[in-house]
């Protein structure tokens, strides 16, 4: 289904494993038991740890999920879709790098994708393009992680905006976003911990138990 690509393998895999402790664990969720079977064997000679699913909901009531380094998800799964699964997923606040698969994908997945930054990789699988993606999301996660910490120490700190957002979707069925506020976080010594400080601001600035009673989706940005 994939053939073997052997750039930058070894750096990819090697840093990986130095922040998981372990190989990278890639979860695959498809109904189809001959793709899931297909893409666990050519992951896993590619170097990856999987584990697979049948469809959302079993990889919701999943436990090894937020400890995954990328997700590969079908779209077309029954009961629901790759994307409703993933937007639950983003609810729940687990940020792991996830891959789309699909065939032909229309224009609203297209948008929603992008939305909810997530890479799509048409079927059928025939190259590298998967395996790819997969190690450029490994890269950038490992980048946005780790790079902090090797650049300026582990006592130094940055400022990071956080804006939250609401979806709403338009009379002709595209969906966009409308800002409802952005919060500056002037210290924190990671992504994750201005995350969690921008939420707790929100919560009390809106005299709300739940961030997501008035918005659905967020992003950070480091400040220089």
């Amino acid at each position: 289904m994939m053939g073997s690509a052997q750039t930058d393998k070894g750096k990819v895999m090697t840093m990986a494993g130095k922040l998981a402790g372990s190989r990278p664990l890639v979860i695959v969720v498809d109904d189809d038991l001959a793709v899931r079977s297909s893409l666990q064997f050519s992951l896993e000679m590619e170097g990856f740890a999987v584990h697979t699913y049948a469809d959302g909901r079993e990889l919701l009531d999943g436990s090894n999920v937020a400890e995954s380094s990328c997700l590969v998800i079908d779209h077309h799964l029954p009961g629901m879709t790759g994307l409703e699964t993933l937007a639950k997923l983003r609810q729940r606040r687990v940020l792991v790098p996830a891959i789309l698969i699909t065939t032909h994908p229309g224009t609203a997945t297209v948008e929603l994708a992008k939305r909810i930054e997530v890479s799509i990789v048409e079927k059928p699988l025939l190259d590298n393009t998967l395996i790819e993606q997969i190690r450029a999301a490994l890269d950038k996660r490992l980048k946005s992680h780790c790079a902090p910490f090797e650049l300026r120490g582990r006592d130094a700190v940055s400022r990071y905006r956080v804006s939250f957002f609401k979806t709403l979707i338009s009379s002709d069925g595209h969906c966009f976003r409308c800002l409802q506020q952005s919060i500056e976080i002037r210290r924190a010594r990671n992504p994750d911990r201005a995350i969690e400080a921008a939420e707790r601001r929100y919560e009390r600035i809106h005299r709300v138990p739940d961030w997501r009673l008035f918005a659905d989706a967020l992003e950070l940005q480091e400040l220089r």
